[in-house]
């Protein structure tokens, strides 16, 4: 029989070189983007919104992009500037507006009908804000005089959304978060840093 006895020390108590092969060894092993599945379940309800079909490419295994192909008529693509933003209004915006929550009466719950939320309003996370968040940029484009189609705010949600969930890949290899990681579920590691 054999007894070893092994030092086991949290991040925060390994030396810099170990924290550094800490980190490296995590960023080299197999990775799952923890966020993917909200980020796909959120871009799947915002393009049932807005009527399109998606497809996610990326060559780096971080950045994606996204192309909408939209299955509305080529009319409704083509209307600009003030009927494209009455068009995306009504059908992509207004269904999905909710009245600011004020209060319960008699066991009903009362919501304002001037004071919208549109707050996580398809899967309940933060990345359902990307199609309102469009909404407000394409409008405020249509205001300063472009002359923009139903097919640009479609191209604008797919550039966004593109880019939030590129962004959230980033994050989560980034030193920060990884070291997040180790301390929130307390990981253990040899001396040398590597993962007990």
């Amino acid at each position: 029989m054999r007894v070893e006895e092994l030092k086991i020390y949290t991040f925060e108590e390994l030396s810099k070189d170990a924290q550094e092969k800490a980190i490296n060894d995590y960023k080299q092993g197999t990775y799952y983007f923890i966020f993917a599945d909200e980020l796909e379940k959120s871009l799947i309800a915002i393009t049932d919104a807005i009527n399109c079909k998606y497809k996610l490419y990326s060559y780096d295994g971080v950045t994606v992009d996204i192309t909408l192909n939209s299955k509305e008529a080529n009319e409704v693509l083509n209307l600009n500037g003030t009927r494209a933003y009455k068009f995306i209004y009504n059908n992509y915006i207004k269904p999905y507006r909710k009245g600011k929550y004020l209060t319960h009466y008699k066991n009903k719950a009362i919501y304002s009908k001037v004071i919208f939320n549109y707050d996580s309003v398809f899967t309940g996370v933060c990345f359902d804000m990307v199609l309102f968040d469009c909404f407000k940029e394409f409008t405020e484009l249509i205001k300063n005089g472009k002359n923009l189609t139903i097919q640009d705010f479609i191209n604008l949600v797919a550039e966004k959304y593109g880019e939030v969930w590129t962004n959230s890949n980033e994050y989560e290899l980034s030193n920060e978060f990884i070291i997040d990681t180790f301390i929130n579920n307390d990981y253990e590691f040899l001396e040398d840093g590597t993962k007990y």
